[in-house]
């Protein structure tokens, strides 16, 4: 099983995730690998979830899905996020919330290591080449692979460590130095942010360390037009609403500065702990916990 298929940030698109689940098995690829984000911005996070566990998909917790299942507050939401994570919230059922506080945050075997968004936090953007280099430092630190996969900025690429030499490369098929680290950015299946509507994950070739960005085309229209229709987000807001979520969101961000929630931090470590208390095992011990070994 030495290729694998790796997706993310699906948000509810059911149409964008069936699409790839048809061209992952045509492939005939057997594991397949979720980086998190079912859930918000799209109208089918619940069933998204069901189809995720019956195709037997592995599923790694994203930041809105904590959100949705409580574990998380959207305090770095900008404005249309943050209205679709509260959607989300309130739309998710008791057994879903239920079914994430038992997902775990970090994927790690002696193939590829994979999170959401990054090795510290289920929220931070890799997008910088100091926060890149940073993220590079705390694999190592854990002892995790050298080939790691993460969603989050719905971004697709490869970033890959020689020595002390950063390199950011896109392209359809690349392959992965065995002599650098690599950081591999799947993409997103159902919220592109590129002006394309195409659905995209990435097949990894442990044998022959290569990364394929796969992007599908599937009826983009069905999904965008039952997200407007059931609410799921905001169409064209006005200047006063824009003005009230500019305040709203400095508002909230200055409280959580000065008078932070436990569920205001989103490092792996913190959101781990609350997993295990609302599952009634009482406070984690060490660092955490993970799919393989603890955090």
């Amino acid at each position: 099983m030495s290729r694998i298929a790796l997706l993310s940030d699906v948000h509810g698109n059911l149409q964008a995730l069936q699409r790839v689940r048809r061209d992952v098995a045509q492939q005939g690829i057997e594991r397949m690998v979720c980086l998190g984000d079912l859930a918000s911005y799209n109208a089918d996070q619940h069933a998204c979830m069901e189809y995720v566990v019956g195709e037997k998909i592995e599923w790694i917790a994203g930041n809105h899905d904590l959100i949705a299942a409580g574990l998380l507050n959207p305090v770095r939401c900008g404005p249309q996020a943050r209205y679709s994570a509260s959607k989300a919230r309130r739309a998710m059922t008791a057994a879903w919330r239920r079914h994430i506080r038992q997902l775990p945050l970090i994927l790690a075997d002696d193939v590829l290591a994979g999170f959401h968004a990054s090795p510290r936090r289920v929220d931070e953007y890799l997008l910088s080449e100091p926060r890149v280099r940073s993220a590079f430092a705390e694999l190592q630190a854990r002892g995790l692979p050298d080939v790691a996969f993460f969603g989050h900025t719905h971004d697709s690429c490869v970033w890959t460590l020689r020595g002390a030499v950063l390199e950011r490369r896109e392209g359809q098929r690349l392959a992965l130095d065995p002599g650098g680290r690599h950081l591999v950015n799947v993409g997103t299946v159902g919220e592109p942010r590129d002006g394309s509507p195409l659905a995209t994950y990435v097949v990894y070739d442990a044998d022959a360390r290569t990364v394929e960005f796969r992007r599908l085309e599937y009826d983009h229209r069905v999904a965008r037009q039952r997200s407007e229709s059931g609410g799921w987000r905001r169409v064209d807001p006005g200047w006063c609403t824009r003005l009230y979520d500019h305040f709203r969101r400095r508002t909230v961000q200055l409280r959580s500065r000065l008078l932070p929630l436990p569920a205001d931090d989103s490092a792996l470590e913190a959101i781990c702990r609350r997993q295990e208390r609302l599952r009634g095992q009482g406070p984690a011990q060490g660092a955490g916990c993970n799919s393989a070994a603890d955090l």
